[in-house]
This record gives C-alpha cells, structure tokens and sequence, in this order.
C-alpha cells in the first residue's frame, strides 16, 4: 500500500500542485483547504506524512500541529510557510513538527524530507511492534530429543512455510505452546515481520476489542489520541492468541469477520484497514468439546484447526527432563555469576522420577531456585523443593528402586534428615530462621548439615 500524505493548505494552486507531487511519487494524496477540514480527513484517513500551512484561514499551523499530535503523536508533521521566523520554527520543532520548510521551495528538497520523514515513521512503528512483541526469549530453543518432541519439530517444518495457514497449537500449560508458536513464525516467510502475542486470559472482555483493533481518538472516555492495535502491528506477521479459548462469544465472532474478510475498523473509526496477518492460536482445553458444549464457535474452531500440533507432557518425554534441566541450570548460572556445573547423581535421579504436571514452566523454576541456593558446582538434593525430593516416581519414571529409598522405609535419622532439609528449604536457606523454627542450638544444626553435606558428597 502507497504511503498516504494529507495537504492541509488554503493556497487553491498550491494544494494541487502538491497533491500531483505526491501522485508522482506514489504517496496518496488526501487535501484541505483549512484546518476544519484538514482535521476531519486526518481523523478519518491514516496518514504517515503531514503538510502543513503555518497560516489558514480559520487557525494557526501551530495550533493544527497541537491537535494533530494529540490524536497521533507519532505522525510525521512537516510545516510550510511563505514568512520565514527563526522564532515560528523553533516553536513548531519544539510543538513535535518533524521539519520546517519555506517557500517557495524545491520539489526535490522536500521529496528528501518526506523520504526522512517516512523512514522516521517507520522506525517509531518498528520500535513499537518490537516492544509489542517482546516477549521472554532467554530459552528460546525447543530443547530434546525424545520421539515425542521430535514429531512436534516435523510438523513446524512442515507448516511454516504455509504462511497463510493458520495454526492451532494445543497442550498442557507449561508444555511450550508459545514457543512452539514461535518456533513457527521464525521459521515462516513472515519472519521478517513481528510476532504479537496477547494472552486471552489476562486481558479483561472490555479491553480486548481496543487492544485488539485499536481505538480512535474519542472513541471512548479516555481515548486522548489514536492507537494502533495489535492486528495493525502484527501486519505481515504472526498474531499470537494464547489460550484462545477463553475469548469471549462476542470476540470469537468479531475475529471470525477478520478471518473471513482480511480487515477490520479501529474503535470510534469509520475507515475499514486492511490486514494481512497469520493467527496461530493455543488452547489447554479441547476447543472441540467446547463446540458441542456451545461455548466456542464451530465456524471459528473450523477456520484455525485447518493444522493442529499438539505438545506432549514433560511426563511423555521423559528423556528429554534432564538435557532441559542442564539447559536452564547453564542459563541461570551464567546469568547469576555462578559455578554451578551440574547435578548429583541423586538429584538427577529425583529430576527424572517427579511427574511434573506444571511441565517444563514448573522445571524452569525449580532450575532458577536451585542454582540460587546452590553455592557448590554441583545441584544437590537439598536445593530442590521437598515436594519434589518426597514426590513418588510416577508410571514411566525412572523406578522406585533407582530411588535412594522410599519414605515408608526410612530410619529416624533419615525421616530428621528431611525434616531439617524441609525446614531449610521453606525458609529459602535462611539458616538462622531455620534454627528458630527447628528449636535447636545453631551449633547443633551446623554440625547436623555437616553431616548431611559429607553424605552428599558421597553420592
């Protein structure tokens, strides 16, 4: 689409000449005779360049200027006057005027100026659709290696190239549903472009429409200028809907019309926009079932289930725990300034039979707490959290009997053991708090730790 460039300039032969100016150079040219009317048009057309008179017949250019850039503070404005003032042009720079030309002035002068003009507009849109789509990306990678992964890693080979495909991703919560969806957009022709995420859950049914499809100025009480929404800056991109099953009937029905016929109208806005983006879509519940229960649309479920990738459990990819785990350990390790290099045989043991149901967003966790309490090279038992030290193998683990022994056969020492090991766990290693609650001499829980600490080093 050709940048739209609004003429706000009383002068009859002028605004045509600018107007065939702007033809010429493939901008779409949108005129006024005064401000009035400049204003209306600038409301109801998106525009990335403004020319403006700094004397019209019914107001100032400076006022214009203030007004314009309450509706949309980052549209480029660049003034025009026949009266040079070196004190008119501070002020219009100072008012957010992008530049300041006098006339009459050379064509070629001001096609540079707009060329600047554009590319400023453009970078101010790019920095916002980065900060739009900034989301965690330390761990980045889809991590292992197990048969159940490795299927998933096919199928976004297979489908990222389908750019105009939308995707339905569904799974446990933890399991790495954003990052498949991720996984897909980088590997997409749309990479180039933004990956926009809103999570459906967080935001309320009264925000979703305005930040989904942005809002004019006045659209509502608090609207003081225009904004963009997520549709608009996720334009050849990848638009992320998070647990998409939780959308309202009303939003489910508004985004089944985008689907369908590619644009939209932004809230208070009267003008269609046009959008060319790839929705791929999570959901931890089965949209499926939810159709027959009526509470999420058939012919919207039929639009994003043309491809449907589903992600295992941590419990399903039992092989892949460990590689993860050593994964997150080096990240929080180098990211803490710590020496941490590894895991005991005994807390890789208790890794690898705990089922994990918060999956790998529960894994990244307990990893993160356990090098923050770790001051050795090694993870020990006793930095992981004792629900997960006591945490019986689940079906497909790796045994009772790899364990180093149940609770039901432990001796009183043991059974003390784990109780102090508890204690200094839920107090976050604070050892003096620890004391205070065990009801013991801080000499003689040193010398217990002591002890626990050379049979660890055993292990």
């Amino acid at each position: 689409m050709n940048p739209s460039i609004l003429i706000i300039e009383d002068d009859r032969l002028m605004r045509r000449s600018l107007a065939d100016f702007c033809r010429n150079n493939s901008y779409t040219p949108f005129s006024a005779a005064d401000a009035k009317e400049g204003l209306a048009l600038f409301t109801k057309h998106p525009v990335g360049v403004v020319l403006l008179d700094m004397r019209l017949p019914d107001a100032s250019g400076l006022d214009v200027l203030s007004e314009i850039k309450k509706i949309d503070e980052d549209v480029a404005v660049i003034m025009m006057t026949a009266f040079p003032d070196v004190k008119s042009a501070v002020e219009t720079i100072k008012k957010g005027a992008f530049d300041y030309v006098i006339k009459p002035f050379e064509l070629d002068g001001l096609r540079l100026i707009i060329k600047k003009a554009l590319e400023f507009q453009s970078l101010k849109t790019e920095i916002l659709r980065l900060k739009q789509s900034a989301r965690s990306r330390r761990f980045p990678e889809i991590l292992g290696q197990s048969p159940a992964i490795t299927s998933v890693k096919e199928l976004i080979a297979k489908i990222a190239p389908a750019s105009q495909t939308h995707v339905l991703i569904i799974g446990s919560t933890g399991t790495g549903k954003e990052l498949t969806a991720n996984a897909i957009h980088q590997a997409s022709l749309r990479k180039s472009a933004t990956f926009v995420a809103i999570n459906c859950i967080a935001v309320p049914d009264q925000l979703m429409e305005s930040e989904m499809f942005g809002y004019e100025k006045g659209a509502f009480t608090g609207a003081v200028k225009r904004k963009p929404g997520l549709f608009e800056l996720a334009d050849g991109g990848t638009l992320f809907l998070d647990e998409i099953s939780d959308m309202s009937p009303m939003m489910q029905a508004k985004l089944l019309r985008i689907l369908e016929g590619h644009s939209f109208k932004r809230l208070g806005g009267t003008k269609d926009i046009y959008t060319d983006v790839r929705i791929i879509a999570t959901s931890n519940r089965s949209l499926l079932e939810m159709t027959d229960n009526n509470t999420f649309r058939k012919d919207l479920y039929y639009r994003l289930s043309a491809f449907v990738i589903e992600v295992p459990t941590l419990q399903n990819r039992n092989e892949d725990i460990l590689p993860i785990a050593e994964h997150f350990m080096a990240n929080y390790a180098a990211d803490m300034g710590k020496k941490v290099i590894g895991f005991t045989r005994n807390a890789r043991k208790i890794l690898q039979q705990y089922p994990w149901p918060g999956n790998i967003r529960e894994l990244r966790n307990v990893i993160e707490r356990a090098v923050i309490l770790c001051d050795e090279n090694l993870i020990r038992s006793s930095h992981l959290p004792s629900q997960i030290v006591l945490s019986p193998p689940f079906p497909g683990g790796i045994g009772k009997e790899q364990l180093d022994s149940s609770p039901k056969n432990w001796t009183i020492a043991e059974m003390e053991r784990q109780h102090i090991l508890r204690v200094l766990d839920q107090v976050g290693g604070n050892k003096s708090e620890a004391v205070r609650r065990l009801g013991i001499a801080r000499s003689t829980f040193d010398e217990k730790l002591k002890k626990y600490k050379r049979l660890q080093q055993k292990i």
